[in-house]
């Protein structure tokens, strides 16, 4: 990209830029721990961040010795983060601010994600 080039549209990172979710994403795995009676392991989670899901699961099956499958995780924390986010999302400070700055600009919006889609509707 030539620097002296304006920019010509604008992509927003969703968790942790335009929403503030890391909280309640804990509080979702925090619940899912503690169905197989476990409790947050501080060696563990910071091995989590800014992983795709299918990726962190992997690591929490591994790393707390979990018997079930990957799917069957996916499928339990996917619900109870949706549970978690439903209602309780809040915006990051200044976000709501700068998208609609952005858009009265004229520029073309886009958010990114790697999290599901039922989050990005539920957020």
């Amino acid at each position: 990209m030539d620097r002296t080039q304006p920019a010509r549209a604008l992509i927003f990172d969703m968790d942790g830029l335009l929403v503030d979710s890391e909280g309640l994403a804990a509080e979702a795995m925090d619940r899912l721990l503690a169905e197989y009676r476990l409790e947050r392991d501080p060696d563990i989670q910071p091995r989590l961040l800014g992983r795709r899901l299918v990726e962190a699961l992997a690591i929490v099956r591994d790393g707390y010795g979990i018997d079930d499958e990957l799917d069957v995780l996916i499928a339990r924390y996917s619900f109870l983060r949706t549970e978690a986010l439903r209602g309780s999302v809040r915006p990051m400070p200044g976000a709501l601010e700068i998208v609609e700055r952005a858009r009265l600009a004229g520029y073309p919006l886009a958010l990114a994600t790697s999290g599901m889609r039922i989050h990005v509707d539920v957020s």
